[in-house]
This record gives structure tokens, sequence and C-alpha cells, in this order.
């Protein structure tokens, strides 16, 4: 009975809790001209490293990406831990100043218009990308399961500086 106690509790935690190491995987990047700056909580990365840029609008696309070294952080993003680093584009294409979500090693399907992707070692679990605006920026989120009705795994804020129609939900933008 022990050891079924013991591999209900382990089955628990690993379905109920997101890695740490998965959401440090994951940033911001934007398209300036024939640069990318890409931020990221995670000094120290090697070059090249492999990038999977997701842009979260409707609709939904991917593009293989690489860092090349190190750069200025993307300037909109609200968070003075990220690192910068510049990124190349080696598979699909990417639109000039649209935020985009930057996974480390990632690998993304698009499926039904919406790009899913799986943790590594966890085909169970479904995490999927959201962006929405709020006045003046806009809210970058990653989700197990349905956005808004999942469980919210990461969030960033990239302020644009410009009004905006907001489209955020409360689920969106909570702390």
């Amino acid at each position: 009975m022990t050891r079924i106690a013991t591999l209900l509790f382990l089955l628990l935690l690993s379905a109920g809790a997101h890695s740490a190491g998965s959401v440090e995987q994951i940033g911001v990047a934007v398209a300036h001209g024939n640069s990318i700056c890409f931020s990221i909580e995670h000094p120290g990365l090697p070059t090249p490293a492999a990038v999977t840029l997701i842009l979260p609008d409707s609709p939904q696309s991917i593009a293989q990406a690489e860092i090349t070294g190190p750069g200025p952080g993307c300037p909109g993003l609200k968070n003075s831990d990220a690192v910068g680093y510049k990124l190349r584009v080696t598979r699909g294409h990417v639109h000039d100043n649209i935020v985009m979500i930057g996974v480390l090693d990632g690998e993304a399907v698009l499926r039904q218009g919406r790009v899913i992707s799986k943790p590594p070692g966890n085909n169970d679990r479904v995490e999927t990308f959201r962006s929405c605006t709020s006045a003046d920026g806009v809210h970058l989120t990653v989700w197990r399961g349905s956005p808004l009705s999942g469980v919210r795994l990461w969030h960033a804020y990239y302020y644009l500086g410009q009004d905006l129609v907001p489209t955020c939900t409360d689920e969106d933008t909570a702390p």
C-alpha cells in the first residue's frame, strides 16, 4: 500500500507542477529590420542555441531561430532580470515589430490554427500560447491546457507606448 501511495503522490506532483527549468526556457523576442532581440531570464546561453519563435496572435505561426551572441534586451520588456541576446532566423519567417514568445530548445506544432507545445518527457501535457493587449502594451502568456481556462504558467508584459484597444481578460493579467 505504501508503494501505491508513493506512486500516486508522484503522479499528482508531476501532473500539477510545471518545472522551473521549463519556465526559464521562455522569453520575449522582437524583430527590428535585420536583427531580432531576445530577452530571457537565463544568463550565459551558448552560441548557437536553438529558439522556437511563436507568434501568438491569430493566426498563430512558428519560426526557428538560433542565438548568435549577446545583445541588447528587447526595449519594451518590463523585467529587469532579463538578459539580452541576438537571434537569427533559421527556418520560417518573422514580421518586424511583432512581439513573439521564444522557447529555448522548444518543439511546437501548428494544429488547427494554434501553436501547441509538449514539454520534453511529458507527452500528456499540452502547452498553448496567447497574447492580448492592454491600453499601451502586449501581455504574452503560456498556458497548460487551453488559454484562459487552463493553468497560466508564464506571463510577460511588453510596453509598446501607444494607445491600443484592450483585449485582455483578468486571467491574462493577474499577478
